[in-house]
């Protein structure tokens, strides 16, 4: 799997890893990446999203095992925190699902856990309906206002939102919409409650 990926920072410094919420890319961070430049900073593009690679279905468990397998790569035994937003937020929890111990930090940040029981005929009516309207810059207008996207980030948006395919929306929102709190994945997090630095990995 092809993962666009943005690094700067301090790049001896621990790992703060961005990952955006659907429909954006990392595009979303730049304001949170120029004030944690003391760190190492990641900002990948999630499959299906901006630079990223669209060769494979997308699914939330195949994001969060290649973008484990990134972070194992860069980490070379530094503590690692990860931000998630929205989507970004349920690759994160799948993430920790699978290697809590990868991880030193994780921050949540508005993600959907209860399934949302949408049938999927449904859904892809209303997909190809709507899907026009991605296309149309009033309409993406709209949605920038909405998403506080600024004017400077607007053409940024509007070019992404274009080349999403309507195949690729599908496999998104069916993977949003369907996700459930892996299983005792509420048990790590109060672990990563902790204070920073009270918590050891296990060697």
């Amino acid at each position: 799997m092809n993962i666009h990926v943005k690094e700067c920072g301090d790049l001896e410094a621990p790992l703060l890893v961005f990952l955006h919420g659907g429909g954006g890319s990392g595009w979303m961070w730049r304001n949170q990446v120029d004030y944690f430049r003391h760190y190492h900073c990641i900002v990948p593009d999630l499959p299906h999203h901006g630079l990223s690679g669209r060769e494979t279905s997308f699914t939330i468990l195949n994001s969060a095992v290649a973008l484990i397998r990134l972070i194992e790569k860069k980490a070379q035994g530094r503590d690692v925190i990860v931000i998630g937003f929205s989507l970004g937020a349920q690759i994160l929890l799948q993430m920790i699902s699978i290697n809590p111990r990868l991880l030193t930090k994780a921050i949540v940040n508005s993600a959907l856990v209860r399934p949302i029981p949408i049938p999927e005929k449904l859904l892809e009516l209303s997909v190809k309906s709507t899907f026009p309207l991605i296309k149309n810059r009033w309409f993406s207008r709209l949605q920038a206002k909405t998403l506080y996207i600024g004017d400077d980030l607007f053409e940024t948006y509007y070019r992404e939102s274009c080349q999403m395919t309507r195949d690729s929306l599908m496999q998104i929102l069916k993977e949003n919409v369907s996700f459930r709190l892996p299983e005792k994945v509420h048990e790590t997090l109060l672990e990563y409650s902790q204070p920073l630095g009270q918590r050891k990995k296990e060697s």
